[in-house]
């Protein structure tokens, strides 16, 4: 039986304000890298973004196939506590909502699956390294880009990143691809 190690984590600054989120799934002896996601979402809170971290790692946790143990890791107290029913979210209850269904699928597809604490900025390898990959996506640049023949504003997905639409996309609402890099429309 193989162990999926996924270290989540979310950054905000200032708070409330431009967030990030991130997760990184390594092997069992912590060498391997076997994936990971990051986003950025506008206005929203550091909370949001731990919480939104656990969520997309859940939904990654559920396309990996065969018999395994999942141990995900989370930095943030709070969203330990907010999943495992010891604490009750007086905020953020769609998200803990959400995040707590995700990693309910996780818990009934795979052997075990736990959700432990470590802590923040020990010098851990890979928590450093989702914490990271968290800040970066919190400064990247989320210009939304209007579609010209729907008007829709949005996203398109890489994998299960999702990254501002920008020139020379597909339209995800009414498929219009454009290669036009001189306007700011798709």
């Amino acid at each position: 039986m193989k162990i999926v190690y996924i270290y989540t984590d979310g950054s905000c600054s200032p708070n409330p304000g431009e967030g990030g989120w991130a997760w990184v799934a390594v092997d069992e002896e912590g060498i391997e890298m076997y994936d990971e996601g990051s986003g950025h979402v506008p206005n929203t809170t550091n909370m949001r973004m731990e919480l939104k971290a656990l969520y997309e790692a859940a939904k990654y946790a559920q396309k990996i196939s065969g018999l395994y143990e999942i141990v995900f890791y989370t930095d943030s107290q709070v969203a330990l506590e907010l999943l495992a029913g010891t604490y009750n979210a007086k905020k953020n209850v769609d998200l803990v909502n959400k995040t707590k269904k995700e990693y309910m699928k996780v818990y009934e597809q795979a052997t075990k699956c736990i959700i432990k604490h470590v802590k923040a900025h020990s010098g851990y390898k890979w928590n450093e390294y989702v914490n990271n990959l968290a800040n970066e996506a919190r400064k990247t640049d989320l210009s939304y880009v209007m579609c010209k023949k729907c008007k829709d504003k949005g996203w398109y997905w890489v994998g299960d990143i999702n990254i501002p639409r920008t020139w020379g996309c597909t339209c995800t609402e009414c498929n219009t691809w454009t290669d036009d890099s001189s306007k700011n429309t798709c």
